[in-house]
């Protein structure tokens, strides 16, 4: 697909967004307060009816009744991490639709134990958690990233890690996550951090790649779990199968995976759920 079909797509996909949350309050907004509050109040709107809520108000939602996933506290998921004192973090104050600060404490704390050699993470976006993640890893460990190819001035991917002393281990990947070859990084990974796609299909093919790459003893984890309708969904239906939890008071997934025969036993699942 050539560049500029891409952002006819992107800005199509904008217009008709915009378009589908269009109302008389929007209108109020933008006569009242301006551009800037107009706009800011259709993003927020659209992004409630695509499944997200406002972050206070996740319980409210028509499409989440309860939590399905148990919430253990990250004391109890990982007894050997003392979580009472935060690791230094960049950028620790969290962006839109991004890793909550606390989250980020929680990862990095997870990496900084485990020393993985490498981790793998679906979602790239602006790379403020791609930078954190890779200033935990050990001497020679890499963090592999994924994103589509970026389309300035609308997607500036890893732009935190472009200037910064962490980019020489982080190795950014371009493409489809689902369409990728992941063959050479079968069973690599001791961390999978799933962050890329919200729909409920997405979630679960992203999530069955992410089966085939961990490496046991190891960690996959998601994040909007109960802020996101699609990753709620599918995290409700695969702990009916597979001992999913939630960290407590947060909105990560998490699945450690303790044996190699567990990782078989989620590649065998994988197999079994594929279309």
């Amino acid at each position: 697909m050539s560049y500029f079909t891409q952002s006819l797509r992107m800005g199509a996909r904008r217009i008709l967004s915009v378009a589908a949350v269009m109302n008389f309050a929007a209108l109020w907004l933008l006569i009242r307060s301006g551009k800037n509050v107009a706009i800011e109040y259709l993003a927020q709107s659209s992004r409630y009816f695509k499944g997200f809520g406002f972050v206070w108000h996740w319980h409210e939602l028509p499409w989440r009744d309860h939590y399905i996933v148990p919430a253990i506290p990250a004391a109890k998921l990982f007894p050997e991490i003392d979580f009472d004192r935060s690791l230094e973090l960049f950028f620790p104050f969290p962006r839109k639709q991004g890793v909550y600060t606390h989250e980020l404490a929680v990862l990095t704390d997870v990496v900084n134990r485990m020393k993985p050699k490498r981790v793998i993470e679906f979602g790239t976006a602006e790379g403020r958690t791609s930078v954190n993640l890779a200033a935990y890893l050990p001497p020679g460990g890499e963090l592999v990233t994924i994103d589509m190819p970026p389309l300035p001035p609308s997607n500036y991917v890893g732009y935190f890690y472009w200037e910064h002393p962490m980019r020489e281990r982080i190795k950014q990947l371009a493409g489809d996550l689902l369409r990728f070859d992941w063959s050479g990084y079968r069973n690599s990974a001791p961390i999978v951090f799933c962050d890329a796609l919200d729909n409920y299909e997405g979630v679960k093919e992203e999530t069955k790649i992410a089966f085939g790459l961990v490496q046991a003893p190891g960690v996959i984890f998601w994040h909007d779990y109960g802020s996101s309708e699609g990753v709620t969904r599918f995290l409700n239906e695969l702990s009916r199968d597979i001992a999913v939890r939630r960290v407590e008071g947060t909105t990560l997934g998490c699945l450690p995976v303790p044996t190699e025969e567990f990782r078989e036993q989620l590649c065998q699942w994988a197999s079994k759920n594929s279309a």
